[in-house]
């Protein structure tokens, strides 16, 4: 698919914020998404959420406890990542061409030990066992530590209740109640039409409001025109595109990338192009 990874020097690129400081004490970097919003309203995590009803906490309540949630509204603005992402499609792999999980631990935790915070992966990747995998090798490591992106598949989605069936699996394969990023997956012209046709962008819609996910954005695989529609179609929180030395005029190309910087937060995938650029 051209996603946003590397084999072991796996990387991604968010071309809007600085990196955010990272701890030199501990292999575990700091808290990287930091929120300076108005204070307008407060996100919560599902799970505090879960917790708050269980104890008959009122919202009111809640908003008044400190470190029960984010403060302001999550912005695109607010995103903050190391500046190179990890993309997780092209692990080492054994004879039998399943992922080498004892190398791929050893890369995510030389990755965590040097400041990177954004780890991509998807449905697709590894025939379906990246998701689960990355929720074992991050369990490691404080939630809080990392952000995590992963993709609603949309090149097999035929119904809502599917999309809904997929959407509740990844959370149970990356061991976690929330997402920091979610996107759909390689969008197209026709896959955005048929994602709205489903309902499936309405039912996101509903889940980032409900704190299931932080930021929406979107990955493509198309032409410019397309690409223009798609992103100017909604207020996105950000997008993916493949971008390269090579591939400055395919896809959304160049003009999308500066299209992109004006209404979003832009990451690039494939920035050395499958390692044919060095």
């Amino acid at each position: 698919s051209g996603e946003a990874s590397e084999t072991a020097g796996s990387v991604e690129t968010a071309s809007a914020p600085k990196a955010a400081e990272v701890s030199g004490t501990a292999s575990v970097p700091k808290v990287q998404a930091e929120v300076t919003a108005p204070k307008v309203e407060r996100w919560y995590s599902p799970a505090v959420l879960q917790l708050a009803r269980e104890a008959k906490i009122s919202q009111e309540e809640l908003d008044s406890i400190p470190g029960t949630g984010y403060e302001g509204r999550l912005s695109k603005k607010d995103i903050r990542t190391s500046l190179l992402g990890y993309g997780c499609m092209r692990f080492p792999v054994n004879k039998d061409h399943t992922v080498d999980e004892e190398k791929a631990q050893q890369l995510i935790d030389r990755a965590m030990e040097a400041g990177v915070t954004y780890y991509d992966t998807a449905w697709f990747y590894h025939d379906g066992e990246s998701e689960p995998m990355m929720g074992r090798l991050l369990s490691r490591y404080p939630r809080e530590s990392y952000c995590l992106a992963t993709k609603m598949p949309c090149a097999i989605i035929d119904s809502l209740e599917q999309a809904k069936d997929i959407f509740a699996k990844q959370f149970e394969r990356l061991q976690t109640d929330y997402f920091d990023f979610y996107l759909l997956h390689s969008l197209s012209g026709r896959s955005w039409k048929k994602m709205l046709e489903l309902g499936v962008v309405d039912f996101l819609e509903q889940c980032h409001r409900e704190g299931k996910f932080r930021w929406f954005g979107f990955s493509f695989h198309d032409e410019y025109e397309a690409f223009e529609e798609i992103l100017r179609a909604r207020d996105w929180d950000f997008c993916q595109i493949q971008l390269n030395y090579m591939d400055q005029n395919i896809q959304a190309g160049l003009r999308g990338h500066d299209l992109a910087l004006e209404l979003s937060l832009i990451h690039i995938s494939e920035p050395t192009r499958l390692r044919r650029i060095s």
